[in-house]
């Protein structure tokens, strides 16, 4: 079994078991879900189907592990694990560049949108180097007030410091536009 990571998904592919006179009847494609501890299964394919992309989706966990089973033709009921092999998904943080907290419900909170990261921390500052804004949840965002009142629009500086599942750290700087 092997494993690509791709703009669509996972790719997996797999050589196939020719131990079983009658064939293969099918594959199962099994993904291991850190949260359950235990794989669970996200596909199936024909006996001569030989290749899987994983497009479920992200799910917030380290590392993608995966196996394949596959099912022998012709009713004995024997089955077969492949290796498994896993893709490191390193974490990344997106930081927009601007928001408009006007009430109108649309874009009112600057928020980040970030990708396997487990640990958290973002400051933002004002054109004088105070620090307006801080927060320690992903989920949470600014909404262009410091200490009650509403902020000028202008430039503001971002900080933003992650950590992976895996433990490996990344930092974005930049700027953001308050719009009002």
């Amino acid at each position: 079994l092997q494993a690509v990571p791709d703009s669509a998904g996972t790719l997996l592919s797999w050589n196939p078991y020719l131990e079983w006179q009658g064939g293969v009847a099918g594959y199962q494609i099994q993904f291991y879900l850190e949260a359950f501890g235990q794989y669970v299964t996200i596909g199936e394919v024909g006996g001569n189907v030989l290749s899987f992309t994983d497009t479920t989706g992200v799910i917030q966990q380290g590392h993608y592990c995966y196996r394949v089973l596959a099912f022998e033709a012709g009713g004995n009921f024997q089955q077969s694990v492949s290796n498994e092999v896993c893709v490191r998904n390193d974490p990344d943080l997106h930081l927009p560049n601007a928001f408009t907290p006007n009430n109108d419900g649309i874009n009112d909170v600057f928020l980040l949108k970030g990708v396997f990261v487990n640990g958290f921390y973002m400051a933002i500052y004002d054109r004088w180097g105070r620090q307006v804004f801080e927060s320690r949840d992903i989920n949470m965002g600014w909404d262009g007030r410091y200490m009650g009142r509403d902020m000028p629009e202008g430039v503001y500086a971002v900080v933003v410091w992650g950590l992976g599942f895996d433990g490996q750290r990344i930092k974005r700087t930049g700027t953001l536009t308050l719009i009002r």
